[in-house]
């Protein structure tokens, strides 16, 4: 589900990267054909999809203080329990590293983030990307629902097809 919702996120604003924050929308949906309640059984409140304009350095920050929340050693400085979803990065990280050197390589598609570049970037509510990392957070008027719809339209969702799949 996270996956089809961020793929979706991504490829209706054409952003090479998107997040959702890492909580369970609803409970397990059988295979099959969707419906529109098993839509909004993955994204009940259908938020509104925002972008932003994020340094790779504050990338890196974002998802290395995710991480901290999620696997601090200390129980007490644990908050939440998941790691941020997303469609467009590969990263490869050690948990078992200390706060600011877990990760080791993110890419966007096939290339090494570059920690100067400036990406654009789609998420929805400000737990996945809070107002106060990066620059330039815009409605974009598209809802969730309407996203994931638009890319079942396409035609069968496969994770493979959207692997290839690189925004410009």
């Amino acid at each position: 589900m996270d996956f089809f919702l961020n793929d979706a996120i991504r490829k209706a604003t054409s952003t090479p990267i998107s997040f959702s924050n890492g909580w369970r929308w609803g409970g397990a949906i059988p295979k099959g054909k969707l419906t529109l309640r098993d839509l909004y059984t993955i994204v009940p409140m259908d938020p509104v999809i925002m972008t932003a304009k994020l340094t790779g350095k504050e990338i890196i920050e974002l998802l290395e203080e995710n991480i901290e929340n999620t696997f601090a050693c200390d129980a007490f400085n644990q908050k939440g329990g998941y790691l941020k979803r997303n469609s467009g990065l590969k990263i490869y990280f050690k948990i078992e590293n200390p706060y600011g050197q877990r990760i080791q390589k993110i890419f966007v598609g096939n290339d090494l983030l570059d920690s100067d570049k400036i990406y654009e970037v789609a998420y929805i509510t400000v737990q996945a990307v809070p107002k106060n990392v990066g620059s330039d957070h815009k409605s974009t008027d598209i809802k969730s629902i309407e996203a994931m719809i638009q890319l079942l339209r396409e035609g069968p969702y496969t994770r493979q097809d959207m692997e290839s799949y690189i925004a410009i």
